[in-house]
């Protein structure tokens, strides 16, 4: 018996290791970083929402008129952030940048491109949303993870009341019973792949 609880407490401790020297890291990068995008995404949806009406205001006086080279800059400097924000919208990497060559370009072309911008940042937005959701979460799962083996090798009840105390909370994977009043479920953890489970850790 003695040497069975050894090996659990081995195992686990090799568990928690992996947790904190991978998994923890990795997803904290993870989260800051898209953290960060999504901050700049929102200001580019705004900055990009500023120009579209003020350029869609001068069209309707003059759509023919070429923009200015402050404005084509402006229009220009959008296209290319907004590009990098969303690098795996398709129709998003589709739109092209206005070349400053002889002939500005119409003040229409340009409305038409920051409508197409717009709508993009909107898809790239719901899409960061969703990975930043999906990170936090798998982000909490380690850190609970990683105090629910603690918790087991003293000895201590790992329950709802005992991780929360710890300021951690497990999503209903690892749990078994109630969800007011769960324990971790570490019979789960002997079956489960943290590398697939922690998916974007890697």
């Amino acid at each position: 018996m003695a040497r069975q609880q050894g090996k659990e407490a081995e195992a686990l401790r090799a568990i928690r290791d992996q947790v904190l020297t991978v998994f923890v890291p990795k997803l904290s990068a993870l989260v800051d970083e898209l953290n960060g995008a999504a901050k700049r995404l929102n200001i580019l949806r705004s900055v990009a929402h500023g120009l579209y009406d003020e350029l869609d205001k001068l069209c309707k006086k003059a759509p023919a008129e070429p923009l200015t080279s402050l404005a084509l800059q402006q229009v220009n400097d959008a296209i290319e952030e907004g590009k990098a924000l969303g690098p795996d919208d398709a129709h998003l990497q589709k739109l092209k940048q206005f070349v400053p060559a002889g002939d500005n370009p119409e003040q229409r072309d340009a409305v038409m491109v920051l409508r197409l911008l717009q709508q993009g940042l909107e898809r790239a937005s719901g899409d960061l949303e969703r990975r930043l959701t999906m990170a936090r979460q798998q982000l909490g799962d380690a850190r609970a993870l990683e105090v629910a083996i603690d918790l087991r090798l003293e000895g201590s009840a790992v329950t709802k009341d005992a991780l929360e105390y710890n300021g951690v909370e497990a999503s209903r994977y690892w749990r078994i019973g109630q969800d007011y009043n769960y324990a971790f479920d570490f019979e789960r953890l002997n079956h489960t792949d943290l590398s697939d489970f922690f998916s974007l850790a890697k």
